[in-house]
């Protein structure tokens, strides 16, 4: 109930695993993984580092933490990643001095 599915429980639970201090007994204590709770920490740093090279902010990513809702668009964007196409038109060529030269085409 409430909007929150399967995705939103397990940000939250990687929350948790994060922030625990015994990481080992709060897989215990949850019948998880630590192996994979551990490789999933892993990745979202990597996603994290990833990120950040593209020009992301961690001010913005705090701005939005806990609104279920970006979580929601994020998991929603990759899930279909075939959503939209780029459809290039075909090729132009225009005459130059040394014969036909292409010309830049615009995506649409």
């Amino acid at each position: 109930g409430g909007g929150r599915s399967d995705h939103c429980f397990w940000v939250a639970i990687m929350e948790a695993f994060t922030a625990s201090k015994s990481k080992r007994s709060f897989c215990n204590e949850l019948g998880l993984s630590f192996e994979r709770m551990t490789e999933a920490q892993s990745t979202c740093s990597q996603l994290l580092r990833g990120l950040q090279s593209l020009g992301f902010q961690k001010a913005e990513a705090d701005k939005n933490a806990g609104d279920w809702r970006v979580v929601r668009a994020a998991v929603v964007a990759g899930l279909y990643p075939q959503v939209s196409q780029v459809e290039k038109p075909p090729p132009k060529f225009a005459e130059g001095l040394s014969g036909a030269v292409q010309v830049q085409n615009e995506a649409r």
